[in-house]
């Protein structure tokens, strides 16, 4: 399924052409800034814009009946509409690391107090 083709991405299309020209921008440079995340954490599930757009989809169904954007469940502003597919694609940005912010952490004192277990208590 293509994003627009999802009601809750339609509905923002209807509401505010502006804002829905916005998430396509959106969209489109965080599907580069997500394909960093498997070099920092190769063992965690694929974490790519497609697994953002299915959180849309997910939204969706809860917000529409049968995929209309015509039938909300309730209302929503454009803005309202706009924060929730945003969230859904920055969710995971915060899991985008540089190489040079990856070795800062590893050689702080705090990380390897982390990792030897002493730090456990300071840190969380």
């Amino acid at each position: 399924m293509q994003i627009s083709d999802i009601a809750l991405v339609q509905y923002l299309k209807f509401k505010s052409p502006l804002y829905y020209g916005k998430i396509l921008e959106l969209k489109e440079s965080v599907a580069n800034w997500l394909s960093y995340i498997p070099q920092t954490f190769p063992h965690y599930t694929r974490h790519t814009v497609e697994h953002s757009e299915e959180i849309v989809l997910q939204m969706s169904k809860l917000l529409f009946r049968d995929n209309e954007f015509e039938q909300p469940v309730l209302r929503l502003s454009s803005v309202e509409v706009f924060i929730l597919i945003a969230s859904a694609y920055l969710h995971d940005s915060g899991m985008v690391v540089s190489d040079k912010e990856k070795l800062k952490i590893i050689q702080s004192e705090q990380w390897g107090l982390f990792v030897n277990g002493s730090g456990k208590k300071e840190m969380g």
